[in-house]
Parts: structure tokens; sequence; C-alpha cells
């Protein structure tokens, strides 16, 4: 009788504890990746061990298209995801990603508060709830050739991340040469002049091992990139609220925390890339000026069609004061 008194006991505990599956392609390591670990800690911790993080690190669950359908398909509870990705399920998400807003703080800035409410709002309708809106950083070009001159840069064959509608519409309207591939197969296409041009933060470049690859890297930065942590609906829906207040709270510290670690590390980065033989190179600047007029055609270009016709007014609004 007693032996099964305990048994219930153990079963009753087992019953309120929940391991939520989780998967990001970065690295334990790695900037992105060392905060995680301490996170599942404190979750743990926090919960009395009623919520178990458990996460899947350095891409061991696929890309993240990969991971999204395994979050459909209940094999993963969440994941980490690049605007890249989010955007083929809200793609006003990438408003954040319009070529060289990054260099003007106020526009950017002013584009960042309308994505993250937008976002809030519109995840949860399609069965996602988001966690975190985290800032990766700022994103280069790197390429294994010199880009100084317009003449060089329509050479260059540009990589772009699977079927990716916002870089796509962009090397149209640039008229430039692009080839689909996932991140995986970056490194060899490099390697194999199959691609010579990329782009990344500078935490990444190192992070994913690419140094190497690269002879050049723009001065400016062409973009900012952030990532999202979502949990599924249905994930969602079997946590107490008590222990919901604690993981969205736990989440908004970690972002906290995070968004500092990934600036620093950056700038690391940063100084690594530039202490090394990577050559430094400015944007030829009347190609630069041309290139920023071209920016509301690319709104315009994928308005009603990829953004919807509220945030392309918005984008349209906020590019036309520059």
């Amino acid at each position: 009788m007693k032996a099964f008194t305990i048994f219930l006991i153990f079963l009753s505990f087992s019953a309120e504890a929940l391991t939520i599956k989780i998967a990001t392609l970065a690295p334990k390591n790695s900037g992105f990746g060392k905060p995680l670990v301490d996170l599942t800690k404190r979750i743990k911790k926090a919960t009395k061990g009623r919520i178990k993080l458990k996460i899947f690190y350095g891409g061991i669950q696929g890309e993240e298209e990969d991971v999204m359908r395994k979050i459909r398909i209940g094999n993963l509870q969440g994941g980490s995801f690049s605007t890249r990705t989010l955007g083929d399920i809200h793609p006003d998400i990438r408003a954040l990603e319009i070529p060289y807003l990054v260099n003007d703080k106020e526009a950017f800035e002013k584009t960042v508060a309308y994505v993250e409410k937008n976002y809030q709002i519109a995840l949860p309708k399609k069965d996602l709830i988001p966690l975190g809106f985290f800032r990766v950083g700022p994103v280069y070009l790197f390429t294994t050739k010199s880009f100084d001159t317009k003449s060089e840069i329509e050479k260059l064959k540009f990589w772009t991340w699977g079927q990716d509608r916002l870089t796509q519409a962009w090397m149209q309207i640039l008229e430039l040469n692009s080839v689909p591939l996932t991140l995986a197969d970056v490194a060899i296409s490099v390697s194999t002049g199959i691609v010579d041009a990329a782009y990344n933060t500078p935490l990444g470049i190192v992070a994913l091992q690419w140094l190497h690859l690269f002879k050049y890297m723009s001065k400016k930065p062409v973009s900012y990139t952030f990532s999202a942590f979502v949990l599924s609906k249905k994930a969602w829906g079997k946590i107490s609220a008590t222990d919901k207040t604690i993981l969205r709270n736990e989440f908004k510290a970690l972002q906290e925390v995070a968004d500092k670690q990934v600036d620093g590390a950056n700038d690391e980065a940063f100084k690594i890339l530039s202490a090394g033989k990577i050559v430094m190179e400015d944007f030829d600047q009347k190609e630069y000026n041309r290139t920023l007029k071209l920016r509301t055609k690319l709104v315009e270009k994928l308005r009603g069609n990829y953004f919807s016709k509220e945030t392309s007014a918005f984008l349209l609004k906020v590019l036309s004061t520059k």
C-alpha cells in the first residue's frame, strides 16, 4: 500500500511537469546560445520544476523551415527564428529589413516600435505565441571580390536565403544576380564560386566560421536583423496562468540581457574582422544614393502582395521624409 501511495505521488508530480522543446540555429557556446543555457535553469527554478525547457542548439533540428514544420505537427513546441522565416508567416515583420534603414537611427527605431507592436497582435492569429523579440545586429555585405563601383557590383552573384521574397525583390530592382540557397549551403557555395557575395552580422560571420571565405566587407551596414522566440498556441494552452507570467517575465529579462550581450559580441566580432585580412570598402556614393531612392519602389512592388497596405503606407511615409 505504501509503495502504491508513493507511486501515485510520483505520478502527480510527473503530470505537473511540462517539457517544452525549443530549437535554435545558434551554437550553444555562441553569444546567442549562452544566455539560453542560463534561461533554462532560471525557468526550472522559478516554476519549481513545473516547466522544463529542452533546447536543441546549433541547427540539429534542421533549418528554420524544418523547425517551424516540426512545431506545426507537434514534434517541437517552439523555436528561435530569424525575421526572414517569420516573414513567411507574417511578412510585415520584414519592414525592419528595408535596405539601409538602419543607417537612419530615428527612422529605424520608429520602425522597430511599429513592427514590435504589430507582430505581438498578428502572430497569435497564426497559432504562434511570441515570447521575445531580440536584436541580432547590423547586417553587412561580405564578398570575395571588390564592390566599390557599380560595374563590380553587377558582376557579383549574391546569396539569398531560400525563397526570400524581400531580398529577391530587391535584387530584381537593382538588376543583380541572386542565387537562392539554404544557410547550410553557403560556405561550400562560396568556396566553389557558386556565389561570391553574402550578408550577415559580424557575430554571425564569426560564429558560423565564414570569416575565411571573404576578402571584402561593406563599411556601412545594409540592414539590421532580429530574431524572435515563439511557442505554439497548443503548447501555450497547457501552461498555467502563473507559469505563463513567469515565462513572459523570464523571456523579457532574457531579451534585455541578450540585447546588451549581442551588441558587445558584435562589437568584438567587428574588431576581429577589422584586425584580420578583410578589406573594408565603401559603396560608390552615387550608386548608394541611387539605391536609397529605389527603396520606395521596393515597398510599392511588395504592397498588398507581401507587405500589408497599412505597413506599406507606414514605410512609404518613413522613407518619404528622408
